[in-house]
């Protein structure tokens, strides 16, 4: 079983949806580069330093926000959101706000966080 798996998850959704990205090994792990208009704009990586990895969760960050850990499937809608966001309203200051979900321990779900990105 591979050391890293949320961020092979992620790889595996990322090509059937047909999203180009960048896979390269980084430390003892992975990243995942997301580029819009020939410009790095979404990292994604898993390795020895990376937040949580010991839970296996990717450290995702949007250029210009703060990193934030989150599973394979939050990273995936972050990216097609952010992707489809940019297509309509590149450069326009407008912003993106998705509220960080976790499942405590009592199973519900509560907001741990908002992740908020300028578009």
């Amino acid at each position: 079983m591979e050391k890293y798996n949320e961020i092979f998850r992620l790889k595996d959704m990322l090509e059937k949806e047909n999203i180009e990205y960048d896979f390269n090994n980084l430390y003892d792990g992975y990243q995942i580069k997301i580029t819009y208009e020939d410009k790095l704009i979404i990292s994604v990586i898993e390795h020895e330093f990376s937040y949580d990895n010991k839970r296996d969760l990717v450290e995702f960050m949007y250029i210009g926000s703060a990193p934030i850990s989150i599973n394979a499937y939050a990273a995936f809608m972050f990216i097609k959101d952010i992707l489809e966001l940019k297509k309509h309203y590149n450069n326009t200051g407008r912003t993106y706000q998705m509220p960080i979900v976790v499942y405590d321990k009592n199973s519900k779900y509560n907001i741990k966080d908002w992740f908020i990105a300028e578009i």
